[in-house]
């Protein structure tokens, strides 16, 4: 995570080939891009509409009063000479009758008027105008650009999972209490999305993957965040190892023990740069405008090459999943296709409106409620997720170390002794079997079916059905003793060390309606 050092800045600036990014990829914060961000009528209205939800409008509402001002002093100029070209100059092509002496002043004071008073008219509010714009281009306008990337990375996930890279499976674990903040633990998705090997990226602190052209700003926001041990979402320009930068959408979470002290950062990226190459589709995510921008495409979703799959009826499809992990059921514990959050994550965006579709994407991995942006009159709400980190004890042995606090709701709810019970060191599987209506042979394959795969140093994510009680969800009751059966999944990560071994995985256990 980031961490004022300016040798280290200086090593990975030396290591990034080039000072800005290559040739095909878009610069969101160049020079010109902002200027046609506040100059196109679709971009701007954008742009005020953000800062109006982040309670900074003033600033955008600022330039656009200059600029009214601006083309109210032109027309007031053009109909100035207009007048006097028609009726008072000398040459006048409809003259009046006014005297000459009057004609005479008249020609000097239009001259003066035209050559001096509104240039210097124009010039009034210049150096407010530069500061102004100053501030959006270093402050409001980055985070703007997170914002509706963001956006446009939600809705790409709705028309195919693989234009992301790292949605679901590229975690790493950082360890505060260690010096630089490094990373002790890497998911196989981070090698793949950095190109760096295990024992290049551990202990690192994560900024080796910045690069000259990394906006200090957001850095900085990020550090700030990590430092007052709070949620946040950046967008920053890294640099994988080939030297080779990509725009990624990083988004980092404290991972808490029960005395409330931070143990790890959880760390999770997404390679946006898939779909981002140049100014013309810079413009075009940040001119996204919500509702409207998803309806008009969805009748037009990118198919997913589905020819390796057995065709399944909708019914048929409905009807597998009520089968599974009831008290009765004999069936095998069924794998889902692909770890991590992308399927269920996908389907969902689908039904929703870009609005919706944002919030799910920026709280993917948590449920602590977050606002993206420090000033927000909103927040984003509660997504009924929990997630655990968990001890790989052996192979088939997983306690939990850390979690987040729905979490500890949803596991101690099922004991009787209250939410003041400690669950750290308790088996994972001990506890989801006690919160399952599920017969003890179908906790067993799914125990199997997990231990299996993670022994073997693969993520996986299964369905998995749970006794939910209401204060968990963070809902009203809605029935007797407020409980009822949820269907979950659960997503398991490895995170590994630098030789490789599954020290930690992250469980994710996600309401399947809320994803």
């Amino acid at each position: 995570m980031p961490h004022s050092d300016s040798q280290e800045q200086s090593t990975m600036e030396t290591s990034a080939t080039g000072s800005r990014p290559r040739s095909g990829m878009a610069d969101f914060f160049a020079p010109d891009v902002f200027q046609a961000v506040l100059s196109d009528p679709a971009t701007a209205i954008r742009l005020k509409s953000f800062c109006e939800s982040t309670a900074c409008d003033e600033n955008i509402v600022f330039l656009e009063k200059i600029e009214q001002y601006s083309r109210l002093l032109t027309k007031a100029r053009e109909l100035l000479l207009d007048i006097h070209a028609t009726y008072t100059s000398p040459n006048a092509t409809e003259p009046v009758n006014i005297s000459e002496t009057i004609s005479k002043d008249l020609n000097s004071a239009v001259n003066s008027a035209t050559s001096v008073t509104f240039c210097a008219m124009q010039d009034i509010f210049t150096p407010a105008r530069k500061d102004v714009e100053g501030l959006i281009r270093d402050d409001i306008y980055p985070r703007f650009v997170t914002h509706q990337l963001t956006a446009s990375a939600a809705m790409a996930l709705a028309h195919d999972r693989k234009t992301y890279q790292g949605l679901g499976d590229c975690f790493c674990l950082t360890d505060p209490k260690v010096a630089d903040n490094a990373i002790l633990y890497a998911s196989d998705g981070f090698l793949d999305v950095t190109g760096y090997s295990r024992r290049e990226i551990i202990p690192r602190n994560c900024r080796f993957l910045q690069g000259a052209r990394t906006e200090r700003s957001s850095v900085t926001r990020l550090k700030s965040a990590i430092d007052n041990g709070q949620e946040n979402v950046q967008l920053l320009l890294n640099y994988r190892k080939d030297g080779t930068p990509f725009w990624n959408l990083l988004y980092v979470a404290p991972l808490r023990d029960e005395a409330g002290n931070i143990a790890f950062f959880l760390g999770g990226q997404i390679d946006c740069s898939t779909t981002v190459h140049g100014k013309p589709d810079v413009m075009r995510i940040l001119k996204l405008d919500g509702r409207r921008s998803f309806e008009s495409t969805r009748g037009n979703l990118a198919v997913e090459d589905t020819s390796n799959l057995t065709a399944t009826s909708p019914r048929e499809h409905m009807k597998r999943h009520r089968s599974m992990f009831k008290s009765t059921s004999s069936v095998t514990t069924q794998v889902r296709q692909g770890p991590g959050m992308e399927n269920d994550l996908i389907g969902r965006l689908g039904n929703m409106n870009l609005e919706t579709q944002m919030q799910m994407f920026q709280t993917a991995y948590s449920k602590v409620r977050v606002s993206l942006y420090p000033h927000a009159q909103f927040q984003v709400p509660d997504m009924c997720m929990q997630y655990v980190v968990l001890k790989m004890k052996d192979r088939t042995g997983l306690s939990i170390a850390h979690y987040s606090s729905s979490a500890g709701d949803l596991l101690r709810s099922s004991r009787t002794h209250g939410t003041s019970e400690r669950i750290v060191n308790e088996d994972i599987f001990k506890l989801l079997a006690e919160r399952s209506p599920s017969s003890s042979s179908v906790m067993k394959s799914y125990k199997k079916t997990v231990t299996d795969l993670l022994a073997e140093g693969k993520a996986v994510s299964v369905d998995i059905e749970l006794v939910v009680e209401e204060k968990a969800r963070n809902l009203m009751p809605t029935g007797p003793g407020g409980k009822t059966e949820g269907r979950l999944i659960s997503h398991w990560t490895p995170c590994k060390d630098e030789e490789g071994r599954t020290e930690y995985v992250v469980l994710v256990l996600a309401e399947r309606r809320d994803l």
